[in-house]
């Protein structure tokens, strides 16, 4: 239990070159392999192998694409006792992952980065095979959903979180941001599609910019880990 593997590829149409960074956790970084390089021209970097999830391997990296695979993914289940011992859910951890989820829904290892979109191109993204193992059907455990609670003066909250546990419906008197609602109710509550996915383009400082985001974990709409 605890493994993925897959190869990917991210090409770019028509053959442009593409500036890029694979694990780059801040636009910043990804902009900042540019020194001195037009749009037109721009510099391909890879990442150093501190910087890289455990399991990523880069496989070849030109400025046509970028492909890698993502193996053995032993991922750490750890206990989360709630309700003074009734309930256990389990957090999942992986090395070089950040273990997040959208409010109210279950945790699972991410890691991501961005692309770089020179004028004229287009990212397109290309799974060469995925293999997946049974997860055991853990519970997962939950993230937290942020509230604002009144302060003592109009205008001043304080900022704080609740659980909503699985089963449960979020109470609808809890002064969750609007923001935050929007989100619950547009969160999907079961993950099964592929490990690697891309957003949509976007713009940032005059570039267009398009991020990646891996994970290796599954789970159904009742938040049990079904496949890693």
């Amino acid at each position: 239990m605890g493994r993925c593997v897959g190869r990917t590829e991210t090409r770019v149409a028509d053959r442009t070159a593409l500036a890029r960074t694979l694990i780059g956790a801040l636009i910043l970084a990804l902009l900042g392999v540019l020194p001195g390089a037009g749009l037109s021209d721009p510099v391909a970097a890879a990442p150093a192998s501190a910087d890289r999830p455990d399991g990523l391997e880069i496989q070849l990296s030109n400025r046509d694409l970028v492909r890698f695979s993502v193996q053995d993914l032993a991922i750490q289940w750890r206990p989360v006792s709630l309700q003074d011992g009734s309930l256990t859910l389990y957090d999942p951890f992986l090395d070089g992952f950040s273990t997040v989820g959208d409010p109210a829904r279950p945790r699972t290892p991410r890691s991501g980065g961005w692309l770089l979109i020179p004028p004229g191109t287009r990212p397109e993204l290309v799974t060469l095979n995925e293999e997946w193992v049974e997860a055991g059907g853990l519970p997962l455990m939950v993230q937290s959903v942020p509230v604002i609670l009144p302060g003592e003066e109009p205008g001043l909250g304080t900022t704080s979180e609740i659980m909503v546990l699985p089963g449960q419906d979020v109470p609808a008197d809890a002064p969750i941001p609007e923001r935050v609602r929007g989100t619950l109710r547009a969160a999907p509550k079961s993950r099964t599609g592929g490990a690697l996915t891309l957003g949509q383009p976007t713009w940032w400082r005059g570039h267009r910019i398009v991020a990646w985001n891996l994970v290796p974990l599954r789970h159904d709409a009742a938040g049990a880990a079904t496949q890693t």
